[in-house]
């Protein structure tokens, strides 16, 4: 299975801003096989912004106009993949190698977009207030694209963060997911045929779950807690299966139709190890997982009268410090 995307795998409107030096081979190429430019533009049936395009290097390209080019020039499309210096008119995307390699960070970045944050052709926002979990998105963003990417990193922690509208569409190329809105979003098949190849893309996408819709109460571990979409928390359960994680799907508000997604008490420790293993700042819900193991492995011993002995008590302290 096709692990990373090239960039004519991107859709055919999106602008590809190119080095100058590729500009001018391509100008130089054209001028030598064709008697102007403007006989080229029209061969292609092309408009005026070839000029701007090529010649005057004043905007970017797109990637329909870019693959008739080539093709016309008998250019392989490869040639391109060192020459993009921006995806965007505004390069919001910057530097970018082709083929991009998916990494099991994707995964998180894709259960951010379904649950606390909000996508679609414009914008990802990201919006949970919990400081250390926007410092994980915001290191997330950049284990993925270093510095590469436009994004605002507001000092304030109580404003959303914003990723450029290139994000969104990666992601519905990577994972064939075409809605990300919580209540009608799922999970595809290209999505769980990863995690088939790397379980670790499942593993991401779990914590990204956890950190923005996850809870701890009544004694249980929700990965998601009143989501209003059955299917996705089917899909969820079904990830858990693949990953050999025991859960189940709750109906935890009948009036509302809201669905949670529960650990079984024998997945606890393992989806804590993966937890520690994966998250990079200190988040209290993992902690709290932390405590509840601590917990249930203390053997309560009571006296005759139902008191814990003081030795007990002592134990139980310490565990949650």
């Amino acid at each position: 299975m096709k692990k990373s995307l090239d960039w004519w795998d991107l859709g055919t409107s999106e602008i590809l801003v190119l080095s100058t030096q590729f500009l001018n081979f391509l100008m130089h190429t054209i001028t030598q096989n064709y008697k102007s430019l403007n006989y080229f533009r029209r061969k292609l049936g092309m408009g005026t912004e070839i000029y701007h395009i090529i010649k005057f290097k004043k905007q970017g390209i797109s990637v329909a106009f870019l693959k008739k080019i080539l093709k016309e020039l008998n250019l392989d499309f490869t040639i391109v993949n060192k020459n993009i210096v921006g995806i965007g008119r505004y390069k919001s995307l910057k530097d970018t190698a082709f083929p991009i390699e998916i990494s099991p960070y994707w995964g998180e970045l894709l259960a951010h977009s379904f649950f606390d944050g909000y996508a679609d052709n414009f914008i990802m926002r990201y919006s949970n207030y919990d400081e250390n979990n926007r410092k994980e998105f915001v290191l997330l963003v950049k284990k993925i694209f270093s510095d590469k990417l436009s994004i605002n990193t507001p000092e304030n922690y109580e404003r959303d963060i914003d990723l450029p509208a290139i994000i969104p569409r990666l992601l519905s190329k990577f994972f064939g997911v075409k809605v990300f809105y919580s209540d009608r979003c799922k999970l595809s098949k290209k999505f769980f045929d990863f995690v088939r190849e790397d379980e670790r893309i499942g593993y991401y996408f779990l914590k990204g779950a956890f950190m923005d819709e996850g809870t701890i109460t009544g004694g249980q571990i929700f990965i998601v807690r009143s989501i209003k979409n059955k299917k996705l928390a089917k899909d969820m359960k079904k990830l858990c299966q693949l990953l050999k994680l025991n859960a189940k799907v709750k109906l935890s508000n009948k009036k509302l139709h809201a669905y949670s997604v529960a650990l079984y008490n024998n997945s606890w420790e393992d989806f804590y190890d993966i937890l520690r293993a994966i998250t990079w700042h200190h988040n209290y819900k993992i902690a709290k997982i932390n405590k509840m193991l601590i917990l249930s492995k203390i053997p309560r011993n009571r006296d005759i009268y139902g008191r814990f002995t003081k030795t007990e008590i002592g134990r139980i302290i310490n565990a949650w410090g």
